[in-house]
């Protein structure tokens, strides 16, 4: 597949052209080829600017409405529910984990390597300058263990070139200036890509404006999903990628989901104080909604199979979208949030 695809959106063109074969006749387009680029059996590129024109006229909306570009360079899938939701995972890209220690970064470190290394992507740790229980599962999941950005560097130009690299440093390397020289210095055409990691091990990092500098990415953990045992621990309204390339129905859709959260975590402090029977009943649909969605983002970690005994799992992108629409506009009444904490997609919820 090429790194940056264009398709036309055929799910938006039949929604608001129902009978298209017959309109694109009327419109003075061959069926046939209508048929064809809904199939992909013409790739969108090829087609005539006069037939995307028509296209658009018919379903009363503008040409970028009808093109979908998806941009497979940039995009990687990590099957975790939270991240490719709110905080989507892009090449190249400088991610910055903003915790307090023991609420969960290291494990989703490892976690996010363990998905990935085995998917043309190589893992290394820069060795950290404390030491920290916690990284025993992100060295077990690293491809290799760095003393030092000279060791990288060698590898990278050597055995590791022409791969894509994920790499994990702690933020100490950032306020030394170590990170910055490296980034300096390196030949990026040596490698395919190069994502970097930024954790902080001293707990100091949401003390900070900007504790690791101009970031792509935040993953900022949450201590009120902590405290509930809800992970990963990803902030729903904290966490954001600038630069992740989102269609227009999964951008409307996280926006949603982030408007959702935060209504229903205003809605706790409110049953907290008035009890649930005297909210009115928008407020109580906007609750449970709200307590779905977030126990729904819950996830069970493959490294933590030995310790839970509970069996990781993978959510597809598609498969995430559509269970966070049926979440946000369906009734779903026969579902109890407890019965979505640590599962899947909605498929597996029984």
């Amino acid at each position: 597949m090429d790194p940056l695809t264009i398709r036309l959106n055929t799910t938006f063109l039949r929604s608001r052209v129902p009978n298209l074969t017959v309109a694109a006749k009327n419109a003075g387009l061959r069926p046939a080829t209508v048929s064809n680029l809904c199939t992909g059996k013409i790739p969108l590129g090829r087609a005539e600017i006069r037939t995307i024109v028509l296209l658009a006229k018919l379903a009363n909306c503008s040409v970028d409405d009808l093109i979908i570009i998806e941009d497979y360079s940039k995009k990687i899938e990590t099957g975790i529910k939270t991240i490719d939701l709110f905080a989507p995972l892009v090449l190249n890209s400088t991610v910055g984990l903003i915790a307090r220690p023991d609420m969960g970064q290291l494990a989703l470190l490892a976690e996010v390597f363990h998905r990935l290394k085995n998917n043309s992507f190589k893992t290394i740790t820069l060795t950290p300058k404390q030491e920290d229980p916690g990284l025993k599962d992100l060295l077990h999941e690293s491809d290799y263990i760095a003393a030092g950005f000279e060791e990288i560097a060698v590898l990278l130009s050597d055995e590791w070139k022409n791969k894509n690299i994920l790499l994990v440093v702690d933020r100490a390397h950032v306020i030394s200036g170590e990170l910055g020289d490296f980034n300096q210095n390196l030949q990026l055409k040596e490698v395919l890509s190069l994502t970097t990691f930024l954790m902080d091990l001293s707990g100091e990092a949401p003390d900070e404006d900007l504790p690791f500098g101009p970031l792509d990415t935040i993953w900022q953990f949450d201590a009120e999903l902590v405290a509930q045992k809800y992970y990963p621990a990803i902030h729903p309204l904290f966490s954001i990628s600038e630069s992740y390339p989102l269609d227009k129905k999964q951008n409307r859709l996280q926006q949603d989901a982030r408007k959702t959260l935060r209504r229903y975590r205003e809605l706790r402090a409110l049953y907290a104080i008035r009890g649930y029977e005297k909210m009115s009943k928008k407020e109580k649909n906007d609750f449970t909604r709200g307590q779905k969605l977030e126990a729904y983002l819950t996830q069970p970690f493959f490294i933590a199979e030995p310790y839970t005994g509970q069996k990781g799992c993978f959510v597809k992108i598609v498969a995430l979208f559509n269970d966070i629409n049926k979440i946000l506009t369906e009734d779903l009444a026969e579902l109890e949030a407890s019965s979505l904490l640590y599962k899947g997609d909605l498929d597996t919820v029984v």
